[in-house]
């Protein structure tokens, strides 16, 4: 077991003296604020911020999720989050998910081990647990997709780049979860230099997925999303399209257009990527 957390550094002495009094120990390593040692645990705090907490114990791991929601609280406000899905991949859709977390969904979430999770170093398998485990956590009332299926997004690009489709969509799903929830912020993962317009104050921020819980939650939703919308294309076509954009996309699309003939390729891939 291995979970991940984001704290300032101006936290972590609260959290030692947290370990500290549950009877662990500490030793100093290059690079980190200090490793402590408990039962069947090893928790790492990073000068970056991170925290890492690895060993058997979940339900001492559970513990320490609880108090980091708690010391982090101030950081966590209640938020919508947006990321996007399928950027870089040739086929399938492109997706935008927005989340909105209050501070009980974020201690809900750090206790199941899915707060500040990164998407992008997880399985398929992974990442389609995290999200049903986050959709039932939040509620589906705060969950807001925009799912932009090949056809529609090749349409578009004949007047727009991928950046301005992106950025409508993200203003698609603000808008829906600021109608209703009680968000007065959302952060946006940066994707781009473009403005988002919406109700609400918006942000973008650069690796935001590491910082908010919220936009974290987002990259999940999102990438769980694609991955099902690009399992139902396969099926649908009986081919096998690999993720990404590099040499295997560039043979299965050969093999595509062989196969299935190439005014096809409008309905499942991404046509003006180079590849």
């Amino acid at each position: 077991m291995m979970r991940k957390y984001i704290i300032s550094t101006s936290k972590a002495d609260e959290l030692r003296e947290y370990l500290s009094k549950r009877g662990y120990t500490f030793e100093d390593r290059p690079n980190q604020l200090f490793l402590a040692r408990g039962p069947s645990i090893v928790v790492n705090v990073y000068k970056t911020g991170t925290v890492l907490v690895q060993g058997k114990n979940v339900e001492e791991a559970n513990k320490i999720a609880e108090f980091i929601a708690g010391i982090t609280s101030s950081t966590t406000e209640q938020i919508i989050g947006t990321d996007e899905a399928g950027k870089g991949d040739y086929f399938g859709p492109a997706v935008v998910a927005g989340v909105y977390l209050t501070e009980e969904h974020v201690r809900e979430l750090s206790r199941k081990g899915v707060a500040l999770m990164d998407s992008k170093k997880m399985s398929d398998e992974a990442v389609l647990f995290a999200a049903s485990l986050i959709a039932k956590t939040v509620g589906r009332d705060n969950i807001a997709v925009t799912c932009i299926d090949p056809a529609k997004y090749n349409e578009l690009h004949r007047t727009m780049n991928m950046n301005e489709i992106l950025a409508k969509a993200h203003q698609k799903v603000i808008r829906a979860l600021s109608e209703r929830t009680e968000a007065e912020k959302a952060v946006v993962d940066r994707f781009a230099d473009v403005k988002i317009s919406a109700p609400v104050e918006v942000t973008m921020e650069t690796k935001a997925e590491s910082k908010y819980p919220a936009v974290a939650a987002a990259s999940i939703i999102a990438r769980a999303f694609f991955l099902r919308k690009l399992q139902e294309l396969e099926k649908r076509y009986n081919f096998r399209f690999p993720k990404g954009a590099g040499e295997a996309v560039s043979m299965a699309k050969e093999r595509f257009i062989r196969e299935r003939g190439e005014e096809r390729l409008w309905n499942v891939a991404k046509v003006h990527f180079n590849v």
